[in-house]
């Protein structure tokens, strides 16, 4: 994705870390899978290197949320 877009991968800025999840809320892949690669990219960069995780963050739970309406799993009646 960074080749792709014309980013430097390591270390990842903070816009380069918001612009990625938000390609990935809009490709449509489950909250889960974004959370784990929000940690992958984390983990991967130097501990003082480690993009600013606030902005993607709220951007994740209020994906989640529509998520969950959208494809909630449903329980079956009683």
């Amino acid at each position: 994705w960074c080749t792709r877009e014309g980013r430097v991968a390591k270390p990842c800025t903070t816009a380069t870390y918001v612009e990625y999840v938000a390609e990935l809320i809009e490709s449509g892949k489950s909250p889960n899978s974004i959370s784990v690669a929000m940690s992958a990219i984390r983990s991967w960069m130097p501990d003082d290197k480690k993009p600013g995780t606030q902005e993607a963050r709220g951007m994740l739970n209020e994906y989640k949320k529509e998520w969950a309406r959208r494809v909630g799993v449903k329980k079956a009646p009683a």
